[in-house]
């Protein structure tokens, strides 16, 4: 191997494995999203507003298992306006860059075809201290994960 081709595959290499894994699949789910990705974080990462990861079961432990590919995520806020989350890098894993609005809110979780499956109470969070969705919906948390 000369010079030019290790370059290469260490470049290549690098690109795949930074901030958490290799694949599409894998990045950190379950994981408090807001502790790399937040505003006031000082790294490279990504700023979001808000993010967290969807599982199949309510005791999913942090990973891949037990996700709910290619669901995603609304919050339903207390005026009756929603804001949509996008798919976020891994996944199960929902983000939303800029969150424009205040207040209350339902937060929905919805199916493939975009159809709400299961949602949180009625206007039970709030945009001031519910954004970082992973770390209250954990495996061992009373609420447990967010789930389809």
């Amino acid at each position: 191997m000369n010079y030019r081709e290790l370059t290469i595959g260490l470049f290549i290499a690098t690109i795949f494995t930074a901030c958490g894994g290799g694949s599409s699949s894998s990045h950190h789910q379950g994981q408090a999203c807001l502790n790399c990705h937040g505003k006031d974080v000082q790294n490279s990462a990504p700023i979001l507003s808000t993010a967290g990861t969807i599982y199949t079961l309510k005791t999913a432990i942090d990973g891949i298992d037990d996700i709910a590919s290619g669901h995603n995520m609304q919050f339903l806020m207390s005026d009756a306006s929603t804001i949509s989350f996008r798919k976020g890098k891994g996944d199960g894993n929902i983000n939303l860059k800029n969150l424009d609005k205040s207040g209350k809110f339902t937060a929905q979780v919805l199916d493939t075809d975009g159809n709400i499956v299961n949602q949180s109470n009625t206007d039970s969070h709030d945009t001031a201290t519910h954004l970082n969705c992973n770390s209250c919906h954990t495996a061992t948390s009373t609420q447990g994960r967010i789930t389809n």
